[in-house]
This record gives C-alpha cells, sequence and structure tokens, in this order.
C-alpha cells in the first residue's frame, strides 16, 4: 500500500466530484482571478464574470491533481456572508503564500445563490449532495478554515430585516461550520491511520495538510493523528444553529453518508471482500450523484 493505492481507493470519494465538476454543477474560482480582482466584497454566483471561474475541464483537471482548496467560514450575515470583505482578505493573504493556480470553492460564489430558479435549484442540490466528499476528500483537497468573525459593523447597528442582522456568533456555533470541520478531521484521521498501518509514516509527513487554518497569524496545518468519533461530530452538530430548520437533520445524515464511504474506503487484500466493498460504494455513489456516477471511473 503506497500513495498510488491509497489515490485509487480515494477514488471511490473523489469521483462524484469530479462528476459535479464536469456537469458544473459545482464551479471553481480561480485563484490567479481573485489575486487579481480589486473591489472589497465578493458577489454572489450570478453576479461573477465567466472569467472568474476556472472551466468545467479545468476544474476537474485542478481536483485531479490535488490543487483544490475549500473554504470553511461563518457566514455574517444572511444576505451577504462576508459584507466586509474581512474573509476576503484572509483568503487573500493565504493565496500569496502558494505557487500554484489552485481551484477555490467558495460556497457563496461557487453555487446559485437566492432567489434561484427552478433548474438553479436542482444544480443547487446536486452540488450540496456532494459536500461530504468535497471537503473531505483523502487526497484532492485542502479545507481552509476561517474561524474569525469581525465585530458588528456600525452600519448593521439596526439591521432593516433578519437577512442584514449581523450574526456574531462563534464559528464552531454553527452547524455547517461543524460539518466542514469534521468531514475534513474524519478524512484527516483515516489517511493518517491507514499510512501508520502500513508503516508508511514517512509519506504520511510528506502530505500536505488536510485542514489548514488561515484565520489569524501565519495559516497553520491542524494535525489529526486519528479519526474523531462520529458520535462526537454529531454531538458538535446537535449543539450548533441553523439558519434553515430541516438543515439539521440533513447535515447529519449526510456526515454519516460519508464515514460509511470512508469505512468502505479500507479496502484489504481479499478479491472477495474487495468486490463487495466496491459494489457497496458503487449504490452510495448513485445515491449520492444518480446522473454520471460512473462516467470518470
Amino acid at each position: 500500500v503506497g500513495r498510488d493505492a491509497l489515490e485509487h481507493d480515494a477514488s471511490q470519494i473523489d469521483n462524484t466530484v469530479q462528476t459535479s465538476l464536469m456537469f458544473g454543477d459545482i464551479r471553481l474560482i480561480s485563484t490567479a482571478w481573485l489575486q487579481s480582482y480589486e473591489l472589497p466584497t465578493l458577489p454572489q454566483h450570478n453576479g461573477l464574470p465567466a472569467a472568474a471561474f476556472l472551466s468545467n475541464a479545468q476544474a476537474v483537471e485542478a481536483h485531479r491533481e490535488g490543487r483544490v482548496l475549500v473554504l470553511s467560514y461563518r457566514w455574517h450575515t444572511a444576505s451577504h456572508p462576508d459584507p466586509t470583505g474581512t474573509t476576503l482578505e484572509l483568503v487573500r493573504r493565504f493565496l500569496r503564500t502558494l505557487s500554484h493556480e489552485h481551484g477555490l470553492f467558495w460556497d457563496w460564489a461557487c453555487l446559485p445563490q437566492r432567489p434561484r430558479t427552478e433548474s438553479e435549484e436542482a444544480v443547487f442540490r446536486r452540488g450540496l449532495n456532494c459536500m461530504g466528499n468535497l471537503y473531505g476528500s483523502l487526497m484532492k483537497t485542502t479545507v481552509i478554515r476561517c474561524k474569525y468573525v469581525p465585530p458588528r459593523p456600525s452600519s448593521h447597528d439596526k439591521p432593516v430585516d433578519e437577512w442584514s442582522a449581523w450574526n456574531d456568533k462563534p464559528y464552531d456555533a454553527s452547524g455547517w461550520c461543524s460539518f466542514e470541520t469534521g468531514a475534513a478531521m474524519l478524512a484527516a484521521g483515516h489517511r493518517h491511520k491507514r499510512l501508520e498501518r502500513s508503516l508508511l509514516r514517512g509519506l504520511a509527513k510528506e502530505l500536505p495538510a488536510k485542514l489548514i487554518d488561515i484565520s489569524e497569524g501565519a495559516p497553520s496545518g491542524v494535525q489529526v493523528m486519528w479519526p474523531p468519533k462520529l458520535s462526537g461530530l454529531e454531538a458538535a452538530i446537535a449543539a450548533a444553529s441553523f439558519t434553515g430548520a430541516a438543515d439539521r437533520e440533513k447535515v447529519v445524515q449526510m456526515l454519516r453518508e460519508f464515514n460509511t464511504l470512508l469505512e468502505m474506503v479500507k479496502v484489504d487484500t481479499d478479491d472477495t471482500r474487495r468486490d463487495v466493498v466496491n459494489k457497496n460504494l458503487k449504490e452510495i455513489e448513485i445515491k449520492i450523484h444518480p446522473r454520471g456516477a460512473t462516467q470518470l471511473r
């Protein structure tokens, strides 16, 4: 078992994401474009020019090469997640440390936002179903986490409605943030555990951090030596808040399904067991992304 074998087994998780990228259900921002962007805040998905995004083919290639960043952060208002541009500036600061262009997933810019047409709603739902695999890829994505929540600006002292009200709750109080960090830590823990058991400790040290905190100061990798218990992650989600009342149950289910995928990626050398595992993975993959699930095999 080496890096190639680990990537092969992890592809059972990654193929669903690559299918979504190929069909454009999930878009990726070009980090080169974002660093040249001069306005203080980022428009939503429909307000960005075509040049802001990698093409579908470029996005698939970036994912295959492990050049995909996935942002996890706290929305500051319901109408705009970063109205002061604080998160944007922290992301840009991190991007300046990179030597190559990456694709960046930022939900606000990469998925259709409200109000959505019927077709946009379908795209949004298909993209949402892949979030566990996107944040939890063993090898292909790096989660950059921004836990910093800026103080409420005076412009939001008297919000006109609930959409403009300032959300100053901490990162860990968000259910979606708990899910994103949880998926990343599960992936990092499983990756490290598998390499340790395979006596590939050197490779474990060579791989880039799965989760990087970019909140304040220099970016720092979050070391995960063992996968966290699913029950603990579910408890964190249960204690967190959601804007949508139905999101809590959905997020817990998404985390459980992703954990099941990780457990079944533990393929051993027995051919019979390998066939059974691959069959189970195929069934879950089709459930997550019913169209074109096997296009990239």
